[in-house]
């Protein structure tokens, strides 16, 4: 939560940097908490367009050293996972608002 509330009281400008200054040495040891850290938040169900603008914003700068290393590559597909449950999730609310909006407007139109 201390990272969370961390990055949201950043500007995005900030933020850039932020992700920008995160290293690949020793094992690659930040990139895999980042990861960490996006999974969490994801299976979270909480502050779900800023997840998604930081989960954007790493996958942009960190992409390619990711592709390269099995271990985030294994991270990033299990993000990938928990991203894909949750989407599914959130849909279905989203299918059955619609269902109900679209209900609600016949009953109108009667």
């Amino acid at each position: 939560a201390d990272t969370l509330e961390f990055l949201l009281s950043l500007p995005p400008s900030a933020v850039d940097v932020e992700m920008r200054c995160l290293s690949d040495i020793d094992d690659a040891a930040e990139l895999v908490w980042m990861l960490e850290f996006l999974n969490r938040q994801v299976a979270s169900d909480n502050n779900f367009e800023m997840v998604q603008a930081y989960l954007n914003l790493f996958l942009n700068i960190h992409g390619e050293t990711i592709a390269s290393n099995p271990v985030l590559a294994a991270l990033c597909e299990t993000l990938r996972t928990t991203q894909a449950r949750h989407w599914r999730e959130l849909q279905s609310l989203l299918y059955s608002n619609l269902c109900v909006v679209d209900f609600l407007a016949h009953i109108q139109q009667s």
